[in-house]
């Protein structure tokens, strides 16, 4: 059942494949190339003192690599929406055409040919996710430098790799599952994009600053610790012995 599984997603599979390596090309090579312009930036000391012509060359170099680069994080955003429509065309053909029905009559039950879809589903998408989530740090730590130390920033939020891993997952069972109730190619793609996209935003949005604010209040920044203690120090001191 597995290598049948495996022999009705290899097309997909090499498509994906495919396209997600140039993809991880590409952001290797503006990695290197925003690193080295960074790397010029501070061995010279011009984040400290850039009054210099040459600081000043080599800040707005790396300045406008950063933002040239930057403006493909949006892009990315959308691959776990891409790898969701890939593994769930094959499934979706099989449900079009009806040759479901034939491997039912081969021994086959329905409960193990849907768990097989769903483990292989679940697999590929947790793979393809850690991979993404490793590729998406560095891509972090990089190019979206500035925003590094904002936990809850749109940017960093959004790709840091729990995060990932939950749109991905998410993203597959939405697939399948309007590939099941639809059974339609083009409605299914439709309603797997608007839905994937209405969640993100939602996330993004509304449970993001809800996130924020819990956290501030349960971890407030250090400087907050620093005049709490200082309070109660001085009234402490205060009080008649």
């Amino acid at each position: 059942m597995t290598w049948l599984t495996w022999r009705l997603h290899r097309t997909e599979a090499a498509i994906g494949v495919l396209l997600l390596a140039a993809l991880i090309g590409i952001m290797l090579l503006a990695i290197q190339s925003v690193d080295a312009a960074y790397n010029a930036a501070r061995a010279g000391g011009c984040f400290d003192n850039g009054q210099s012509i040459l600081c000043s060359e080599r800040l707005s170099h790396y300045f406008g690599r950063s933002a040239r680069w930057s403006t493909l994080t949006t892009l990315l955003h959308g691959v776990p929406l891409a790898v969701a429509a890939l593994l769930a065309i094959p499934t979706l053909q099989e449900l079009e055409r009806g040759t479901h029905r034939l491997a039912w009559t081969q021994s086959i039950s329905r409960r193990r040919w849907s768990l097989s879809r769903l483990d292989f589903a679940a697999g590929i998408a947790t793979l393809v996710g850690i991979i993404w989530a490793v590729t998406a740090r560095e891509w972090r730590s990089s190019i979206l430098r500035d925003e590094e130390q904002l936990r809850f920033g749109q940017n960093a939020f959004e790709l840091s790799p729990a995060v990932l891993m939950g749109y991905a997952l998410f993203a597959v069972a939405l697939a399948l599952t309007a590939a099941v109730v639809v059974r339609r190619l083009v409605p299914v793609l439709a309603l797997t994009a608007v839905g994937f996209i209405g969640t993100r935003i939602f996330t993004t949005f509304v449970l993001r600053e809800r996130y924020a604010i819990r956290s501030k209040k349960r971890f407030p920044p250090p400087t907050t610790w620093a005049r709490a203690s200082h309070s109660r120090t001085a009234g402490s001191s205060m009080k008649p012995g």
